[in-house]
């Protein structure tokens, strides 16, 4: 569990109140190590991490100074469970009736320990105007830790789905099937999976077709605990051109 360091913050206490602790016993107490060295606690100095969970810390620099102020109130993350932060992501692609749409979300793991989501549409329309119909919101390209330590192949990802089944593929092509578990390695820098929902032409009464999908997280030593989720959801509208 996460343990926040007391305010005001002091170094060498190893005491707490109420589950709170200071700085050695709270980064000790969740994994990081420990150090007699105050220097060391720097952002990205052997005990703190240089991620982004951590930007509040300093990395003891004239620019970036370090200073036991910056722990008061900090709540020091477990360092061995994952968090995907961004929560949903929306892909919206509109069509015609008698052209095509594409919804495509990207969800990529790196092996450094960040993630991206990329979220794209397109409606490709047969008549003018509009000249495209697409929209789309989301991180759209967003970097953000999903790991703050530990090694990306001790995770694994799942997804499962509502509405219309999308085309769930890794990076090289290889199809994944729903709820089944995958480990977050093996595809170069990291790994993806890219859920996306297409039509090429809607037909008579086809207005139409959404997906939601939930991607869950688990160790791969324990699959049954799912430790975080994540939200994509994707839909494509028809607009029905009279003539």
């Amino acid at each position: 569990m996460a343990i926040t360091i007391l305010n005001p913050a002091r170094f060498n206490d190893d005491g707490g109140v109420g589950g709170r602790q200071y700085i050695r016993a709270a980064f000790f107490d969740e994994g990081y190590g420990v150090s007699t060295s105050f220097f060391a606690y720097r952002q990205g100095g052997g005990i703190v991490p240089a991620t982004s969970a951590f930007d509040i810390i300093g990395a003891g620099t004239a620019g970036d100074p370090l200073r036991m102020s910056q722990f008061s109130g900090f709540v020091v993350p477990n360092l061995g469970t994952p968090s995907i932060s961004n929560k949903s992501t929306t892909a919206v692609g509109a069509g015609y009736d008698s052209g095509s749409a594409t919804a495509s979300i990207q969800h990529i793991f790196y092996a450094d320990k960040t993630y991206e989501i990329i979220a794209s549409a397109l409606g490709l329309p047969a008549v003018e105007p509009p000249a495209d119909g697409a929209s789309l919101s989301g991180d759209r390209g967003l970097m953000a830790d999903w790991l703050i330590g530990g090694t990306a192949s001790d995770f694994s990802m799942k997804w499962t789905t509502t509405g219309t089944v999308p085309d769930v593929r890794r990076i090289g092509g290889v199809t994944r099937a729903q709820n089944t578990y995958f480990p977050l390695v093996g595809d170069g820098v990291g790994i993806a999976a890219e859920f996306s929902i297409n039509v090429n032409q809607f037909g008579v009464g086809e207005t139409s077709k959404a997906a939601s999908i939930v991607i869950s997280i688990a160790k791969t030593s324990d699959l049954s605990t799912v430790l975080d989720t994540a939200t994509l959801n994707m839909d494509i509208q028809a607009t029905v051109i009279l003539t």
